[in-house]
C-alpha cells in the first residue's frame, strides 16, 4: 500500500478546503488505489478512472480537456477519448513530448513550461 486511506482522506480534505477558500470547487476525486505493480484499468494509463468521472458528470469526452504533467496522463486521456490535452511542463515537458511522440499520442494544445503558461495552471 502506497499510503493509508485516512492519509488520503486527510490529503483530499486539507485540498478541498484550500479550493473552496479561492473560490473552487471540486465534483469527485477518483483515485487508483491499486499498487503500481498490480496494476487495473483505473491507474493511468489505463483509461477507467477518467471514464468513471466522464460517466458520473454525464459529460462527453469530447468535451472534456485533461490537464497532466506525464505521459501516463496523456495516453490515459487519449484512451478515455479526450481529444484535448495539456502536458504541464514541470522539468521534463520536452523528453516527455518527444516520448508522446514516438507513442503517437498528439497534443492538441501546445506544450508550455510553467513559465509560459497562460492558462494560469
Amino acid at each position: 500500500k502506497l499510503i493509508t486511506q485516512e492519509k488520503l482522506d486527510e490529503i483530499h480534505s486539507l485540498m478541498s478546503t484550500h479550493i473552496r477558500a479561492d473560490g473552487g470547487e471540486i465534483d469527485s476525486i477518483h483515485v487508483a488505489p491499486d499498487v503500481p505493480t498490480q496494476a487495473s484499468g483505473r491507474r493511468k494509463p489505463g483509461p477507467d478512472m477518467l471514464l468513471e468521472a466522464i460517466q458520473l458528470h454525464n459529460v462527453p469526452s469530447e468535451c472534456c480537456v485533461m490537464v497532466g504533467d506525464t505521459v501516463n496522463d496523456m495516453l490515459a486521456a487519449k484512451r478515455a477519448g479526450v481529444k484535448d490535452r495539456i502536458l504541464l511542463c514541470t522539468g521534463h515537458g520536452k523528453e516527455r513530448g518527444l516520448e508522446l511522440e514516438r507513442l503517437g499520442v498528439s497534443l492538441p494544445v501546445e506544450i508550455r513550461s510553467e513559465s509560459e503558461n497562460k492558462f494560469g495552471i
